[in-house]
């Protein structure tokens, strides 16, 4: 009976064992896992990280990058303005050459006309002087 009692616990302790075996398999499973996890989340990790400086340093390259790209901007705001100041003053310069042009081309015709006149009266005059030599 003794023998049968201990044989029974014996058997009794062989399943336990057995069980706690299998749930220490299941456990260093899930650990396994949960450790294949973590080393996974730690290279997500790492890769974000490593994302995150290079996108701050695109930003801060970018931020460079605007800040020439809106001095530009200034300065050729500031060169247009002067270029159409310049365009005004050359359109005005323009507008009083075309005038003196136009004074120039009268003053020519009207100087035309007169020598056209004067030259026809000296011709008149040649030809009564003509007429009276010959007389």
């Amino acid at each position: 009976m003794f023998r049968l009692a201990l044989t029974h616990r014996l058997q009794l302790t062989e399943v336990s064992r057995q069980q706690i075996e299998e749930e220490l398999s299941i456990i260093n499973k899930e650990k396994a896992d949960i450790i294949e996890q973590f080393q996974q989340m730690t290279r997500l990790k790492n890769t974000l990280a490593e994302d995150l400086i290079a996108a701050k340093k695109d930003i801060e390259r970018l931020s460079d990058h605007n800040l020439r790209l809106n001095k530009e901007k200034e300065e050729l705001t500031k060169e247009r303005g002067n270029l159409v100041i310049d365009l005004t003053g050359s359109e005005r310069d323009n507008q009083t050459l075309n005038s003196t042009i136009s004074a120039l081309r009268s003053d020519k015709e009207s100087l035309e006309t007169s020598l056209y006149e004067a030259q026809t009266m000296v011709s008149q005059l040649d030809v009564k002087r003509e007429q009276l030599e010959g007389e």
